[in-house]
C-alpha cells in the first residue's frame, strides 16, 4: 500500500464509513519504535522554497529523505541546542558556511577549539592575544561604560561589585588614559595610593587586588598588537581554547562579543555565532550576549548561540529566536522543557520529549517562525 500524509489521510477519512474509529486511531497513531516516536504534525512543517539557506533533508516518519531543508537567507536569531556529540556542532559550522556563501560577514567564538580545527583551510583562524589583540576600551566609549564593563569583569573574576568609591576611582584613572592597556590602567590607580584620605587609599588598594587579574590578559588587550576586525567577507574563527582558566576564556569572550558587536554595528552586520554559549549566559543586565540578542537585530546582527544547556538559555533569548534547532537531549528536564516550546498541542508533548531524548546523531527538529509546526532535519555536514 503506498504511503500517504497525514492531510490526505484525515481527507479519507470521510470515505471510510465501514472504519471504526478505532481504526481510524490506529492508522493515525504517530510512529513509535523503541528509538524514535514521531508526532504527527512533523507532517505539516514547512522549510524551504529554493533560495534559502541549505541546511540537510527533509525527514518522512521513518527517516527517509523527502526534499531539502532550507531556512530564509536571513534566519534571524537562532538557537542550536543538544547533548554532546549529538550534531549541535556541525549544524553551526553549517549555518556559518551556508551565510559566508550568501555574501554574510561571519564569525565564530569558538570555546574549545573544535572549529578552528574543523573549518581549517576554509576559514580565517585567529587567536587573540597571539594573532589579534582586543582594545580594553573601545574607540568612542564613553568612562561610564568602559568602566561598567571593568566592573563586570572584576565582578565576574571576584563574585563581588565595586564600591561607588571604588567606582569613582577607576573612573577618574580611565579618563586620564587615551590607550589604555593593563598596566597603564593599574598605574593610574596605584597614584591613589598616596592620597591622603584613609578610605581613597584602602579602595585604591583593594581595586589594585581586583584588577591584577587581568594582567594574565595583557597580551590580549596590548594596543601595540594590531586589534580583532570583521572580515571582508567568509568566516572567521576566534579560537579562544588557548586562555586558560575557563573563568579568564569567558572574560576574553566577553571582551572579544563586544568589540565585535560594535564592528557590526558600525559596518552594516553580521552574523556571530557562539558555541558553549551557557559558559557565558547569565543574568547579568550588562551580559553581551543577551544584549545583543535584545538591541543588534535591527542593525542587521544575527546571532547564532549553540549550547548543551537548554535550561541555560534565558527567557528574553527564546522570545526573540528566530529559529530554534534541537538535536538530541537525553536529560527529561531540559527535553521537557524544550518540547514546551516545540509542540503545537498538548497531545503531542509526550511524543516530543520521548522524540527529543533518542533523536539519532545528526538529525534535529528545527522550527522557525515561517513553519510552525517542527520538522525533521538530517543536517549535511
Amino acid at each position: 500500500m503506498e504511503a500517504v500524509g497525514v492531510e490526505e489521510a484525515l481527507e479519507g477519512v470521510g470515505a471510510w464509513p465501514e472504519a471504526e474509529p478505532p481504526t481510524v486511531v490506529e492508522v493515525l497513531r504517530p510512529l513509535e519504535t523503541p528509538a524514535l516516536r514521531t508526532p504527527l504534525t512533523t507532517y505539516l512543517a514547512r522549510l524551504g522554497g529554493g533560495g534559502g539557506l541549505f541546511v540537510g533533508w527533509l525527514l518522512d516518519h521513518m527517516l527517509r529523505r523527502v526534499g531539502r531543508a532550507e531556512l530564509p537567507r536571513d534566519p534571524g536569531h537562532v538557537l542550536v541546542v543538544g547533548a554532546t556529540g549529538s550534531g549541535k556542532s556541525t549544524t553551526l559550522r553549517r549555518l556559518c558556511t551556508e551565510l559566508a556563501r550568501a555574501g554574510k560577514r561571519v564569525v565564530v567564538l569558538d570555546w574549545v577549539g573544535e572549529h578552528a580545527e574543523a573549518m581549517r583551510g576554509r576559514a580565517r583562524i585567529v587567536r587573540p592575544g597571539i594573532d589579534a589583540s582586543i582594545p580594553l576600551r573601545e574607540r568612542g566609549e564613553s568612562v561610564e561604560m568602559f568602566v561598567d564593563r571593568l566592573a563586570y569583569y572584576i565582578e565576574t573574576a571576584w563574585g563581588r561589585e565595586l564600591t561607588p568609591l571604588q567606582r569613582r576611582i577607576l573612573a577618574t584613572a580611565a579618563s586620564r588614559i587615551d590607550e589604555p592597556s593593563v598596566e597603564r590602567l593599574l598605574a593610574a590607580v596605584s597614584r591613589w595610593l598616596a592620597s591622603d584620605r584613609r578610605d581613597y587609599a584602602q579602595s585604591a588598594d583593594a581595586l589594585i587586588s581586583r584588577l591584577s587579574v587581568l594582567r594574565a590578559l595583557s597580551r590580549v588587550f596590548d594596543p601595540g598588537t594590531p586589534p580583532l576586525r570583521l572580515p571582508e567577507r567568509g568566516v572567521l574563527v576566534l579560537d579562544l581554547s588557548s586562555v586558560e582558566p575557563p573563568w579568564l576564556r569567558k572574560l576574553v569572550a566577553h571582551a572579544a562579543l563586544y568589540h565585535v558587536l560594535r564592528e557590526a554595528r558600525e559596518r552594516g552586520g553580521a552574523a556571530v555565532a557562539v558555541d558553549e554559549a551557557h559558559n557565558l549566559l547569565d543574568t547579568d543586565a550588562r551580559n553581551a550576549v543577551v544584549e545583543a540578542f535584545l538591541e543588534y537585530r535591527k542593525f542587521g546582527v544575527g546571532m547564532l548561540l549553540a549550547t548543551s544547556d537548554f535550561t541555560e538559555i534565558p527567557r528574553q533569548l527564546l522570545q526573540n529566536a528566530s529559529t530554534v534547532i534541537a538535536h538530541r537531549i537525553p536529560s527529561l528536564r531540559q527535553a521537557e522543557a524544550l518540547a514546551d516550546t516545540l509542540c503545537t498541542t498538548r497531545s503531542e508533548r509526550d511524543d516530543w520529549v520521548h522524540t527529543l531524548r533518542t533523536l539519532p546523531t545528526g538529525i534535529a527538529a528545527i522550527v522557525n517562525r515561517a513553519s510552525p509546526y517542527p520538522a525533521l532535519v538530517e543536517i549535511e555536514p
